[in-house]
């Protein structure tokens, strides 16, 4: 699942991660390092600016786990294999075993095996669709998505009016959702919700069925309303515009919850309708019902380990880090192996200022899968955090070893390289950056300095320029740490702005990056006596998740360089 929350953004934030369904911060100058993989965001907002990573999959700054549970899936094991349907029954079985546990390609290929004998097998065709769109959503493939569906249709066309196999739509209804969001199309959503209704309102249609079709129409109300509010320009729109556009979303999200609520109610075991739930409640500005549904979803599985990391997630959106650490400790208390588990409470425990239980936690996780980019790239900020520079660069390095094009891979072992002093090595990681992700402009403002430190001044000046001279060049908070760093406005200009600003989070994070670029200013000038009161003051802001904040710390020799 995707929401699609605003994003704001900071120059130097240290920033899905990830619930496979979105992620949120506020402004300042670029800081990669440390909440997440896949894009740096970079949009002014006139105050500050701030980088946002998710490492939640679905929804925020930590990594939310898809729901593994039966509702998440787009199919349920059939009842009819309780019956002698077929002598594939068993061929059948397996191919679902290999579904659930995300053997995809597997279970496509038993499907396939079942119908080079059998052509009219509609569970077999239900197989193969519900696989061929997770490979879909998998691999953002809208062709393989839709192949799944033309086999959700065909499986229809066999068996969907009768009442006993109802849920042969719901791979239909998934299919049309996902499609809805890889194609940026709410028409796709809106179609599974108007062919879900009628299905549901069968009288002779179990309850369990029910359950699943109110779950998947939710599910397709709410992949429309992600789908609408990406299209919106707020800041285009007109009052009466948005106003609009606001009762439309909240219309969305109140069918959403009302079919959730019917899905639970039907089958209180539907673990997914609990979690999708909460996190509606949540975004509609609900925090009591979410926490309510959330309890109610415990008390139901109180062995689950979804339920706990879910909930912890929301938990630290919440900024309730202590709630949310209890949680994800239930969480691999449960199911040791649950390397999420881990990802998330180190964290969890990073926002709190404990960089080495953190350290801990992404250990683990790494042990447990060793190819999780995320996990490398999140125990390096740990380690940049700690002082251990040059063990965060081979982190940050592995990372890239296993996800080469994620930009924030390069931005994080710079900033890592520019704090070990390797300002020649962070100057071409910040390239390597910005080429994969042009819109990230504060990273300009990191390369002039990594370039300047290396002794190429009038190079970084030229080419900060341009930057700034571009139309699609940085605005606000960035534009004006450029300027600076030019020497066209003066330091006290920096300090004002950050101190003007009405958000004291926001202004304490420019405070905290006014300091550090004045600092640097007299370092390029060769004053280093005059540059440590500055970075003295970045410190004081204790605005722990800047790299500013940490490149003062280094500057000030609190670490020992290279460790």
């Amino acid at each position: 699942m995707t929401n699609s929350p605003t994003v704001k953004f900071y120059l130097s934030v240290w920033t899905k991660v990830v619930s496979a369904a979105g992620g949120i911060r506020v402004p300042l100058i670029g800081d990669q390092i440390g909440r997440g993989p896949r894009r740096i965001t970079d949009e002014s907002t006139g105050a500050a600016f701030r980088l946002r990573r998710v490492v939640l999959a679905c929804l925020t700054l930590l990594v939310a786990m898809p729901v593994v549970a039966e509702a998440q899936f787009p199919f349920r094991r059939p009842p009819n294999l309780r019956r002698s349907q077929s002598p594939f029954d068993q061929l059948r079985q397996r191919g679902f075993d290999h579904y659930q546990k995300g053997e995809y390609a597997q279970a496509a290929k038993v499907a396939d095996q079942v119908l080079n004998f059998e052509s009219n097998d509609p569970i077999a065709y239900y197989l193969r669709a519900s696989a061929n769109i997770e490979l879909g959503r998998l691999t953002r493939n809208t062709k393989q998505i839709r192949d799944g569906i033309a086999d959700a249709r065909k499986a229809l066309e066999l068996r969907g009016a009768d009442n006993d196999f109802a849920y042969l739509y719901i791979p239909y209804l998934y299919g049309m959702s996902s499609l809805a969001v890889l194609e940026n199309n709410a028409t796709h959503a809106e179609t599974a919700v108007k062919y879900a209704g009628p299905v549901i309102d069968r009288p002779q249609v179990s309850r369990d069925d029910k359950s699943n079709l109110l779950y998947q129409r939710a599910f397709a109300q709410e992949q429309a309303l992600a789908v609408e509010a990406s299209k919106f320009n707020a800041a285009t729109a007109t009052e009466e515009e948005r106003a609009e556009f606001q009762k439309a979303q909240a219309k969305r999200r109140d069918a959403a919850i009302q079919d959730y609520t019917r899905s639970i109610g039907l089958n209180p075991k539907q673990l997914g309708s609990h979690i999708n739930l909460a996190k509606a409640w949540s975004a509609a500005g609900d925090s009591n019902r979410a926490v309510s549904v959330f309890a109610a979803a415990v008390r139901e599985f109180p062995r689950n380990t979804t339920i706990y990391n879910e909930r912890g997630v929301f938990f630290r959106q919440q900024g309730k880090l202590d709630e949310a650490i209890a949680d994800f400790t239930q969480a691999v208390g449960i199911q040791r192996n649950f390397a999420m588990g881990y990802i998330n409470r180190g964290f969890c425990l990073n926002d709190k200022g404990e960089e080495e239980a953190a350290e801990a936690d992404f250990d683990m996780a790494i042990r447990l899968n060793p190819r999780m980019a995320m996990a490398y790239n999140l125990r390096g900020a740990a380690r940049v955090s700690l002082g251990k520079a040059s063990s965060a660069i081979a982190d940050f390095s592995r990372q890239l070893e296993l996800s080469p094009k994620d930009a924030t891979g390069y931005a994080n072992r710079g900033f890592a390289r520019f704090f070990n002093a390797d300002y020649s090595e962070a100057a071409r990681d910040f390239q390597s950056a910005i080429d994969l992700q042009p819109t990230a402009h504060h990273l300009a403002v990191w390369r002039f300095l990594a370039k300047s430190r290396a002794g190429q001044l009038d190079d970084a000046k030229a080419e900060l320029r341009q930057s700034l001279d571009a139309d699609s060049g940085p605005k606000g908070w960035v534009a004006q740490v450029s300027r600076f760093l030019l020497g066209e406005t003066a330091g006290e200009d920096l300090i004002n702005t950050a101190q003007a600003v009405a958000d004291k989070n926001v202004s304490a994070a420019q405070q905290c990056e006014a300091q550090f670029f004045i600092g640097q200013q007299h370092m390029l000038d060769g004053e280093a006596a005059a540059a440590k009161p500055f970075f003295e003051e970045a410190v004081k802001t204790n605005v722990r998740y800047l790299s500013a904040f940490r490149g003062a710390r280094y500057e000030l020799g609190d670490f020992s360089k290279g460790s």
